[in-house]
């Protein structure tokens, strides 16, 4: 099963710079992913001319997906979203609340949900969390936590803000295993931080790859579980 985070960025490349909504949609094609999370997709903002980059992927795709909204911009909505090749059942989202780097309150979201790919049922998590540490390891915990609650095998995907040395004791501590290659995925011009990350329990890791896409500012973790 091939699995893919990737913080989408609106179709930008960042801050300040266009949005290429089909440039976007052909990187997730070009993923091949059986589950798919997204971080930063717009749904009728002026900047993406209206589009629910969500559907867009997934009609592209052919996977059925769920949407986690973050908070309303633009005459729109921010939003993440969590992609499957097969079926997603039991959704739930969570709203979190955190503060940007200056200290203002912001939104964030997680969903959770029953993956199936075939005859494979796996318990996913899709995340992005906040950018201070002091909010993003409380997210993470409940995160985690939710997830957890489910039956395995567990798969936690998303953009968490936070380094590779910093996810893995809450990983570890609810029977997570991170997987911590850590070749960094931010900035996407010249990487400098593993910020998006994978973790799984009950499935085994095959091969790991950061890719960088003709969007975004990040790059994709690419993974493959048995």
């Amino acid at each position: 099963m091939r699995v893919v985070t990737f913080n989408a960025c609106h179709g930008s490349a960042g801050k300040g710079t266009p949005t290429d909504t089909e440039g976007l949609v052909d990187a997730c094609v070009g993923f091949g992913a059986d589950v798919l999370a997204l971080q930063e997709l717009d749904r009728g903002t002026r900047r993406v001319d209206r589009a629910d980059q969500a559907s867009l992927v997934a009609r592209a795709t052919g996977m059925a997906h769920l949407r986690a909204p973050v908070k309303p911009y633009d005459e729109g909505w921010v939003e993440n979203a969590l992609l499957v090749r097969g079926s997603l059942t039991d959704g739930e989202v969570l709203a979190l609340r955190g503060r940007d780097r200056f200290g203002r309150g912001e939104r964030r979201s997680a969903v959770v949900a029953t993956a199936r790919v075939g005859d494979r049922a796996v318990s996913v998590a899709a995340t992005h969390l906040s950018l201070t540490v002091p909010d993003n390891e409380p997210q993470q915990d409940r995160v985690v936590a939710a997830l957890v609650r489910r039956p395995g095998p567990h798969l936690l995907l998303g953009d968490l803000n936070r380094r590779t040395a910093w996810v893995r004791p809450g990983t570890a501590r609810a029977g997570l295993t991170l997987v911590d290659d850590d070749v960094p995925t931010f900035p996407a011009p010249a990487p400098r931080y593993r910020i998006d990350h994978v973790a799984v329990a009950g499935l085994a890791v095959t091969a790991v790859e950061v890719v960088r896409a003709p969007v975004s500012d990040h790059r994709a973790v690419v993974v493959e579980v048995a």
